[in-house]
């Protein structure tokens, strides 16, 4: 048996397989056997003699079974007595690496039997401190650094391995999900095609639309444009062994977008917003039939082209900035180079994937800028604002007032695939709160040239279930609630697996998802971590910060080595930090809180000088330091689940996120009243804000009542409150889900009233800031009747 509950603390070096940084139990000893004591003189008694005897005779029959029975007792006493003392002694121990208040306010289990609060931070340790390095390094060696996109081999590998490691450390349920979907994907042999003519037919420059490659002849051979009937819709071959791609992505193209040959003048629609579209019909630019050139970023590719083909245009081109390339880590460093794209989103309404219905197509920056320059010699041409100027070398132009001197002559190739999607799914049952689970999701695609370093998350993912098995196997523990851990297909494809879990799963996760962790994204630079997490959870993930060690300076923990950075640069301060930023506008990469309000956390490494993409990062910069960046962003998410799916109480902080709230208003009311003339506020909105500032205090304090008092329904109810706030921003906009607060600026204000800031210099959008304004206040008295009803 084990003697003892002490534990000891081990370092962790990532090389070095059989290390853990563990609170490893003690031991297990063997009593030593002890000889059994004299036997103690028997008492004085008076007796007759003619029962002495019999007592005698008696005495010596029953003497072998007496010495048993004695050294049997004084054995389970001696035992007893070495058990009590180890207990002792592993409390005192424990005592002194777990700080008991803290853990009764984190892990307390109001209600119910107090456990171990000491044994269940050792639970804590073992699974967040079992993502090691080697285990990265291993998984990636056998992988690689390329990411695959759905359906290759790369793809089907690494399906297998997440199934194989989900069923080696099972728990309650190993699934694959498998979706059926219908994809227009670049033709195999005819790479799509932009001709640039003049009004009378001459061409004045082709380009086949291909990446270009290191070859001895790097002249592409000219093919005819013409219309092609689209191929047949069979099932892609499968790729050869080690291949990442399929033949379907041999040539840069948008995902979804449907084949044709369209013609028209081309107008330059900056990134596409409601905003943009205003202006350039403001300026006096027509966009009825005309093929728009629009810059990738700041909303989904969907988006655009949806807007776009609202507005009568017949085509959509798509190019990287030069301007744009620093703000993201999957825009090519490379002008020439054509990126790929998808353009597909989650509408609730449509029982499958909205795709377009006009041709779309990604151009380099290099042929965006040849573009401008024709723009610029319109006889018409009306240029560009100067808040809509980019990093190309040229002037900027919207295009032609009037009648259109040249034209774009687009050809789209791309044919219909069907493409299996497959989500695979582990989950660990909770044990109080079976109806409620936190979700933990890594990508297992990427699209070409765009990487995400999948492998590595996988690999996370992998080991975060296999931390779950070693848990319950050394402490028999399973959180309160359950943990899912899917490995999505179809990241390529705008999240195509995360929209079909979606919408199959909608209801459920509507009722029982209480966030999601994303490991999409974990290293992207050496510098810092960067915190995209909504503000209810904004305390929960900076506490983890002053836990886990700093991987530039393993002496210190990530937030004393902020502060150390602060006080540097700007003086002594004690200020509590986490570098954040916003979600941004594009919704398909966070589905899940865009699509249905789940608060979904993403922690990443980066860098200042943005110009590293993840899997850049990780080979020449993670990878010497034996993925200590990975660790840190994992160790700090897997706190984060921990405490989301082991505490009585969510962590979900309702007063922090009333009052960003409230600052993020009186922040963008600020911005509207310099920008407006007639002084436009959000007053209403702002009061609003107010109200729900006491309504969620007084949540928090009925919530305290009834930790006090172990109510467990009450504090299921309080639960139940926290659980629906992030969800009250989800509004439905041209039946287009949306969370009402993002993105936003770097100083916290709303983007959309920037946007509308920009419009006021060319015309009064007032009628928008309204709209706006009367979105907000409605949300937010909507959110304050729900607390206070709830209350």
């Amino acid at each position: 048996m084990a003697v003892g509950g002490g534990a000891s603390y081990f370092p962790v070096d990532p090389e070095d397989a059989t290390s853990h940084r563990l609170l490893q139990p003690g031991r297990e000893t063997t009593p030593t056997t002890s000889q059994a004591p004299p036997r103690s003189p028997a008492p004085t008694r008076r007796v007759s003699e003619s029962s002495v005897t019999s007592v005698t005779s008696a005495s010596s029959r029953r003497s072998g079974g007496m010495v048993s029975v004695v050294c049997f007792s004084l054995c389970v006493l001696g035992v007893a007595i070495m058990f009590l003392l180890g207990v002792c002694v592993g409390f005192y121990v424990r005592e002194l690496h777990y700080d008991h208040a803290y853990l009764q306010d984190v892990c307390g289990r109001a209600g119910e039997p107090q456990g171990d609060l000491d044994l269940l931070g050792n639970n804590h340790e073992t699974l967040v401190y079992g993502i090691r390095g080697h285990d990265i390094k291993q998984f990636v060696s056998e992988f690689g650094h390329q990411d695959p996109v759905s359906g290759s081999d790369l793809d089907l590998r690494l399906a297998d391995a997440v199934l194989r490691e989900f069923e080696t450390h099972r728990f309650d349920s190993v699934e694959v999900e498998e979706h059926e979907i219908v994809v227009s994907l670049a033709h195999p042999t005819r790479p799509n095609c932009l001709q640039l003519l003049t009004a009378n037919g001459t061409r004045l420059h082709r380009a086949d639309l291909v990446t270009p490659r290191p070859s001895p002849d790097p002249v592409t051979p000219v093919t005819p444009v013409t219309p092609v009937t689209p191929a047949d819709d069979r099932v892609t071959p499968p790729a050869r062994e080690g291949e990442t791609t399929t033949e379907h992505w041999r040539h840069p193209h948008v995902a979804f977008s449907p084949p044709g040959h369209v013609q028209g003048g081309v107008v330059y629609g900056h990134f596409g917003r409601p905003e943009d579209v205003q202006m350039v019909k403001a300026l006096g630019v027509d966009l009825q039939d005309k093929v728009v050139l629009l810059r990738l970023g700041k909303l989904s590719v969907a988006e655009k082209v949806w807007r776009s083909q609202l507005s009568g245009a017949v085509a959509v081109l798509l190019y990287w900035d030069p301007q744009d390339v620093n703000s993201t880590e999957v825009a090519p460093l490379d002008p020439s180079v054509v990126p790929y794209a998808s353009a597909t989103m989650y509408t609730p309404d449509e029982p499958g994937l909205w795709s377009p219905s006009v041709p779309c197509q990604t151009i380099s920056a290099d042929l965006a800028a040849r573009l401008m320059v024709l723009l610029a010699r319109e006889p018409a041409a009306v240029a560009s604002p100067d808040v809509w100027l980019g990093g190309l070398a040229t002037r900027y132009f919207l295009g032609s007032a009037g009648q259109s001197e040249f034209v774009a002559n687009l050809s789209v190739f791309n044919v219909p695939v069907k493409q299996t999607i497959r989500n695979v799914i582990s989950t660990i049952q909770g044990i109080y709160e079976q109806d409620r689970y936190v979700l933990v999701g890594s990508p297992r695609a990427s699209l070409p040239d765009q990487p995400r370093d999948t492998t590595a998350s996988t690999s996370v993912l992998t080991q975060l279930a296999a931390s779950f098995q070693r848990v319950h196997a050394l402490h028999l523990w399973k959180p309160r609630r359950g943990v899912k851990l899917i490995s999505w297909g179809g990241a390529e494809l705008s999240n195509a697996g995360i929209i079909c879990y979606l919408q199959r799963h909608r209801p459920v996760l509507d009722r029982r998802a209480v966030a999601y962790l994303d490991l999409t994204h974990l290293v992207r630079g050496d510098r810092t971590m960067t915190a995209q997490v909504p503000p209810s959870l904004y305390k929960l993930v900076k506490e983890a910060t002053f836990e886990v060690p700093d991987p530039n300076n393993e002496e210190l923990t990530l937030q004393s080595s902020w502060q150390q950075r602060q006080e540097v640069s700007n003086g002594t301060s004690t200020e509590e930090l986490l570098p954040w930023s916003s979600y941004g506008g594009d919704r398909t990469a966070h589905p899940l809180l865009h699509g249905l309000g789940v608060p979904t956390v993403n922690l990443y490494y980066t860098d200042d000088v943005k110009n590293w993409s993840s899997v850049a990062a990780a080979m020449f910069l993670d990878r010497q330091h034996h993925y200590k960046f990975h660790m840190a962003v994992s160790r700090m998410l897997g706190r984060a689940m921990l405490n989301l799916a082991d505490t009585t109480v969510l962590p979900i902080n309702l007063g922090n996120a009333a009052r960003d709230i409230q600052a993020t208003l009186w922040q963008t009311s600020g911005h509207l009243e310099q920008c407006s003339g007639d002084m436009e506020d959000l007053d209403a909105a702002m009061k609003e804000s107010q109200d729900l500032v006491l309504a969620a205090d007084a949540v928090a304090d009925i919530a305290k009542m009834y930790v006090k008092r172990s109510t467990v329904g009450g504090l299921r109810m309080v639960n139940d409150i926290k659980m629906l706030f992030e969800r009250l921003f989800v509004v439905h906009r041209h039946g287009r889900p949306e969370h009402v607060l993002y993105p936003a600026l770097t100083d916290g204000s709303l983007a959309e009233v920037s946007a509308l800031c920009d419009l006021a210099t060319v015309v009064e959008p007032w009628n928008s800031t309204t709209q706006l304004s009367t979105l907000l206040t409605s949300v937010l008295r909507r959110a304050v009747s729900s607390l206070r009803v709830s209350a």
